[in-house]
């Protein structure tokens, strides 16, 4: 998307355990260019990666519904659809697009991105406004810093770490 720039009032709210905190635009989340614009309340579930991937019997929606629920998903793919795709590099489960229409057909409100585990030294970098995306997807779409995603699953006592080494060891979904 090119010339894309943030209009209007965009902000983010969360309320985990009663607790409401209010999140800052660019230091803890940035809309994506290709988010609908809109507004979304309801419960965060965790969908894994985001993917319905048949052809490696992988589906993070599967046994889950997500209908009228904001999804959070990790950014990437499972490591076994690399390995499985024949080592040609990320397949398509890993473009932002399609965790979004993803999201949007299994009826989700909206959609929330966090970086994948970090490697040794990298920071948790937010994509730049307007970095990505062809269009609008039809549900509204944010990324958030992984502390942020961190704080909401703590009331879970889970972790975002936790959660990813779970579904990359077994090459499973673990969403909840």
């Amino acid at each position: 998307t090119v010339g894309a720039k943030l209009k209007g009032k965009n902000h983010l709210t969360a309320t985990v355990g009663g607790k409401e905190e209010k999140l800052k635009l660019r230091d803890d989340y940035v809309p994506l260019s290709f988010s609908a614009s809109g507004a979304a309340s309801a419960p965060v579930v965790f969908a894994g990666y985001g993917a319905s991937a048949p052809e490696f019997g992988y589906d993070d929606y599967m046994h889950m519904d997500v209908k009228d629920k904001i999804v959070l998903v990790l950014r990437n793919e499972p490591p076994v659809f690399e390995k499985k795709g024949g080592n040609q590099g990320r397949t398509h489960h890993a473009l932002l697009i399609t965790k979004a229409i993803n999201a949007r057909v299994h009826g989700a409100k909206a959609l929330v991105l966090v970086n994948a585990a970090l490697g040794q030294g990298e920071e948790d970098l937010l994509m730049k406004f307007g970095q990505a995306g062809p269009e609008d997807a039809g549900i509204p779409i944010v990324q958030v810093k992984r502390a942020v995603a961190e704080r909401w699953l703590a009331a879970e006592t889970t972790s975002l770490d936790a959660l990813q080494k779970a579904i990359d060891e077994k090459s499973q979904p673990d969403s909840r």
